[in-house]
């Protein structure tokens, strides 16, 4: 008797023992310094508007967009980071695009949290370093002119397309106002431009007006100040704007706005077996202002913003960019 109350005494404790065990091995992991985590995540202006997720963007459809909202249409609803690691680290002069500056500030708020746990935050950015105010923003021009005709020598009509010149063979300085070959003759070619009906004309400054006068058409970019705006990869704000020129500020990665952003820890890789890779951004479709398709945004200003944020990141001055440089360039 004695050896069976012995026995099942030590059944018990085996039982008991096993099923604290059982119950240890199925508790949801612990985010560390270190760890890769997939992570979803959106985040939205004061305002309610969404400013950026990892959702599709037809998972979205009807929400209300901010205007730094880019759409995703492929990849998966999470993105990888590595818990802990804000790269590239806090006070660099580099800009990061909207996103990334997104999930590299969650990436730092992650130790901690369980596996498929949801947690809210706010986030907020300091202004990027720069050696003046003046070299926050940028100033293009409010009234684009577009010419109506132009003459070229058949050999840099050529050069500029790659193309032996045909009738109606088309040629774009702006998508907003495209032209094609008209007439040709054994010296030059000439290129007719003209709006085409029905095409919505925005940009990220504002809605655009053309003016079609008796040599060439005129656009003019309804901005409006304090507006938010997104080029390429960076959010703006403008802060002035008059007859001549548009003045957009964009000396700070969020453009001073305050991002609620709602997060699930979809998947824990313990750092043990995280493998050191990049962190990834969310596919967002348009990275940096270099890939700005040219209907957005025309040639002539991406130029200038590209310099002057080439001068932003590298901590020089930016002055007030002349308005009528870039329509120089493109007459």
């Amino acid at each position: 008797m004695y050896r069976c109350l012995k026995q099942l005494k030590s059944l018990s404790v085996c039982v008991i023992s096993g099923l604290i065990l059982s119950a240890c091995s199925t508790a949801p992991a612990v985010v560390r310094s270190g760890d890769r985590v997939a992570i979803g995540f959106s985040c939205h202006l004061s305002n309610g508007e969404l400013a950026a997720t990892t959702l599709s963007d037809a998972s979205v459809a009807g929400v209300a967009k901010a205007p730094v909202y880019l759409p995703r249409r492929t990849g998966p609803d999470t993105v990888a980071v590595t818990a802990g690691v804000m790269l590239p680290e806090a006070g660099s002069k580099d800009r990061q695009p909207f996103e990334q500056e997104i999930v590299r500030r969650l990436a730092a708020l992650l130790p901690g949290l369980h596996e498929g746990e949801q947690a809210q935050w706010e986030l907020a950015a300091e202004p990027y370093q720069v050696s003046s105010p003046k070299g926050r923003v940028v100033k293009i021009a409010s009234v684009r002119k577009r010419p109506k005709e132009m003459r070229l020598p058949r050999e840099e009509f050529t050069g500029r397309t790659g193309k032996t010149p045909e009738l109606g063979q088309p040629f774009v300085l702006d998508q907003m106002v495209p032209g094609q070959v008209s007439g040709m003759t054994e010296k030059e070619v000439v290129i007719r431009f003209a709006p085409v009906p029905g095409r919505d004309l925005g940009t990220p400054f504002g809605a655009v007006t053309v003016r079609e006068l008796a040599d060439h058409y005129e656009l003019a970019i309804s901005a409006e100040k304090g507006a938010l705006i997104r080029t390429g990869g960076m959010a703006g704000r403008i802060v002035a704007v008059d007859k001549e020129s548009i003045t957009i500020d964009y000396g700070h990665p969020f453009a001073d706005e305050k991002l609620k952003c709602e997060v699930q820890v979809v998947k824990v890789e313990p750092r043990e077996r995280a493998l050191a890779a990049p962190v990834p951004a969310p596919e967002q479709g348009r990275g940096s202002s270099s890939d700005l398709p040219a209907a957005e945004l025309d040639p002539a200003i991406a130029r200038q913003l590209e310099e002057a944020l080439r001068r932003i990141n590298a901590g020089e001055t930016v002055p007030g960019a002349d308005a009528a440089k870039a329509d120089r360039e493109v007459r």
